[in-house]
């Protein structure tokens, strides 16, 4: 999926990309990216309760899961990244890395403190689960919250990235953890 220039407002959800029907196989050939929004396209909603299968499985891409560049006030939240549905097995992972923030501000919600539901899965990627890259114009405001990193669904099996959980270059005012579980 490739959102671009000032494409606003748009919900991504209960999508398989990279996985078969029902997220619990591998597609087959890889897509290079899985999600892509970029060029100010900005408020949009990847995934949402897992309760109303409002959750993506994105895995198995090529290169990255979910790569959000130039564009701001994105929420991340329900999904598996970088593991099949469930959570508890991989069969093909992103790449290069789960979600990857470049040059943008407030992605305010990559999991959320007050919703189990709305909790990210990132684990079994290639490098890390969660990069994120100001280095030309710095990503602000960025909060990661109540998401496991490196585990299974139960938050107790270790399927850990190959990279860091977490990875961050020029990135003010960005909280980690706190409220929520990381």
């Amino acid at each position: 999926i490739h959102i671009t220039t000032g494409a606003h407002d748009n919900f991504i959800q209960g999508n398989e990309i990279g996985a078969g029907l029902g997220g619990a196989t591998l597609a087959g050939p890889s897509n290079a990216v899985g999600i892509q929004i970029m060029n100010g396209s900005d408020f949009n909603a990847i995934g949402g309760d897992r309760a109303n299968i409002e959750q993506n499985v994105i895995t198995g891409n090529a290169t990255i899961g979910v790569q959000i560049n130039n564009s701001d006030n994105t929420i991340i939240g329900g999904n598996y990244i970088g593991t099949l549905d469930g959570g508890a097995t991989y069969g093909g992972p992103n790449q290069i890395v789960g979600i990857y923030l470049e040059n943008g501000a407030d992605n305010t919600a990559i999991g959320d403190p007050s919703a189990v539901g709305f909790m990210n899965l990132i684990s079994a990627n290639m490098g890390d689960g969660i990069s994120l890259d100001g280095s030309s114009t710095a990503v602000a405001g960025t909060v990661i919250q109540n998401n496991f990193i490196g585990t299974d669904d139960s938050g107790l099996g270790n399927i850990g990235n190959s990279g860091n959980g977490i990875y961050g270059v020029d990135c003010p005012n960005t909280i980690i953890g706190g409220a929520g579980i990381n």
